[in-house]
């Protein structure tokens, strides 16, 4: 049933148009040109056993009350028909393409639907065991049956693609899942039922997959006694018919919340978990409350763990080093905390070495340049677990990352604890700010002592132009046209601060001696820099400062200095 961008497929000819491209169908002869369509009115029909279509969905557009395919955001979608030639057992892959595809199967009870309101979701996927970014699809089709084939590109992805049908027709009806249950989280300790709606199942045997291998139940219910971590991971239920021939459904996961948070999902690619987030609820004035740890009333989001498994998890490799550590298998998490505090997180328990990193962000993510690193860690907490702290308001969302070093995966823990005895603060100084005098030449950097709550926004000025957003200003070698009136406003989700941190680059004048009637001191100034004068009658002090100072104005100061006595004098520039 395998097929593939190589597949051998007589007498194809493959015609670009608009954009998209088409390919002779077969179903034992050649037939009529199937083209991908844009918009699902224009949608062409296949009628083939297999066939191997190219296309390219650069130019395709998302339209309005168009469903998201396979559950997660796309924005480029392609379209096309296809009608059951028997009754048997069809699979649908993007395998070859060249962009992270959706893919899903609709069916309608009209067998020629015009809408998007009369299609019900029958099939989907985005990324296949084995096929990294590329999705496929397999289930019972029935025969005359009509399914309407969605090709997408993950949250706006594009390019080139390649979509295969394989069928293989069954002297028989064979079953058809209708439904699986939904990825969720459950507490540790309670029963869990999974169930797969299914018809036609004659004497077909439906056998429970576990990450990939069979568990020995034959059923359409699945039930666990006691939920534990060790039922955490990816189910999905094998349809094994006469004859030898069998489809798997499209697998669900299952994950662990220790306070039963069931929407709360750790998620394989970052963009999916925001769509899943863990927040926390205090009661109704956003008040800290100690209730019962009962199923009813629990407070959520204060301390706890959320179990997954990260044996499917995507490799991106424009993902970001967390911590410098160079990983790929990550899992996302995004955390609402329900009341201000200082959160812990750490990994303690996961059975694989990891590193964990917390982020913030503002508006939405689209893409990893939107995180904005709060804090990591590797290995802190032994045994390959790491474990941050951070303040954290419950006004904002952080997004943890959960990373295997050298790409090591399998049963993960992000632990949390949020101590709200701990509560966050708005920006302040740690130290005071003051002016910075240096010589050209000198390496400088002005850098506040600043403690607040993450994430802090800096915004810099000279003389009154916005210069950086950075929580420094580096010179590597000042200048004098780096002199200035710097100052800084830091923000966060709590308050503002405002200082200023002046620099000034000097020159030591190059002093002299005239001898006359009596002796004068030459200092050549610069404008607008300050001189003091100082005099002791050792050189090793003390000294004592004039009681007037003098602005240069690029002119030579003469300073009268005859007196009786040995007198030692310096020159003090600002």
């Amino acid at each position: 049933m395998n097929i593939g961008k190589h597949s051998s497929l007589s007498c194809a000819r493959i015609r670009r148009f608009a954009g998209f491209a088409c390919v002779s169908l077969f179903a034992g002869a050649c037939s009529v040109h199937a083209q991908l369509q844009d918009y699902f009115t224009n949608r062409v029909t296949l009628t083939s056993s297999s066939a191997h279509i190219s296309g390219n969905n650069s130019s395709a557009s998302f339209e309005a009350g168009e469903p998201l395919h396979a559950g997660k955001t796309g924005g480029h979608s392609l379209w096309i028909s296809w009608v059951a030639p028997a009754n048997g057992i069809a699979k649908f892959t993007t395998l070859g393409s060249g962009f992270d595809t959706l893919l899903a199967v609709y069916s309608s009870t009209n067998n020629n639907p015009v809408s998007f309101d009369e299609l019900t979701p029958f099939a989907g996927s985005d990324d296949s065991d084995g096929l990294q970014l590329e999705s496929e699809v397999e289930f019972g089709a029935l025969a005359g049956h009509r399914y309407e084939i969605a090709i997408d590109g993950y949250f706006g992805a594009v390019g080139g693609l390649e979509l295969g049908l394989n069928f293989d027709s069954t002297s028989f009806v064979p079953p058809v899942i209708l439904s699986v249950p939904p990825n969720q989280a459950v507490q540790l300790g309670v029963p869990v039922t999974l169930s797969i709606n299914v018809t036609n199942i004659g004497s077909a045997k439906l056998k429970w997959m576990f990450n990939g291998v069979e568990n020995g139940v034959i059923d359409t219910n699945f039930t666990i006694a006691s939920m534990s971590a060790a039922n955490v991971g990816r189910y999905s239920v094998k349809v094994a018919m006469n004859g030898g021939n069998s489809y798997t459904s499209m697998p669900f996961e299952l994950q662990v919340n220790t306070e039963g948070i069931t929407t709360a999902l750790a998620q394989g690619k970052i963009l999916d978990a925001p769509s899943t987030p863990l927040i926390g609820s205090a009661d109704a004035g956003g008040n800290f409350v100690i209730r019962p740890r009962t199923p009813t009333g629990v407070v959520r989001g204060y301390t706890g763990s959320q179990i997954f498994n990260s044996t499917y998890a995507v490799i991106d490799p424009t993902e970001p080093a967390h911590c410098g550590v160079s990983g790929g298998s990550s899992y996302w998490l995004i955390y609402q905390p329900p009341a201000n505090g200082t959160i812990t997180l750490d990994t303690v328990g996961s059975a694989y070495d990891t590193v964990v990193q917390a982020y913030a962000y503002n508006g939405a993510i689209n893409s990893y340049a939107d995180l904005i690193p709060i804090s990591c860690d590797n290995n802190s907490a032994g045994n390959g677990a790491g474990r941050i702290s951070f303040p954290a308001v419950k006004t904002r969302q952080y997004v943890v990352a959960v990373e295997g070093v050298a790409g090591a995966n399998g049963l993960g823990y992000l632990n949390y604890s949020l101590n709200t005895n701990q509560i966050p603060q708005a920006p302040s100084l740690l130290a005071p700010v003051a002016s910075t005098v240096v010589q050209p030449g000198t390496p400088v950097s002005l850098t506040p002592s600043i403690s607040g709550c993450p994430p802090l926004i800096f915004v810099w000025k000279k003389n009154n132009a916005t210069i950086a957003t950075t929580s420094s200003v580096n010179f590597p070698s000042v200048t004098t046209t780096d002199a200035g009136s710097y100052s800084f406003v830091v923000t966060n989700d709590l308050g503002t601060l405002s200082a200023a941190m002046p620099l000034r680059v000097v020159i030591p004048p190059a002093l002299s001696w005239t001898v006359g009637a009596g002796l004068t001191l030459n200092i050549p100034t610069l404008t607008n820099q300050l001189y003091s004068i100082e005099e002791a009658t050792n050189i090793t002090g003390p000294w004592q400062a004039w009681s007037n100072n003098f602005v240069g104005d690029g002119q030579t100061l003469q300073l009268d200095i005859s007196g009786s006595g040995m007198h030692f004098y310096r020159i003090a520039v600002q």
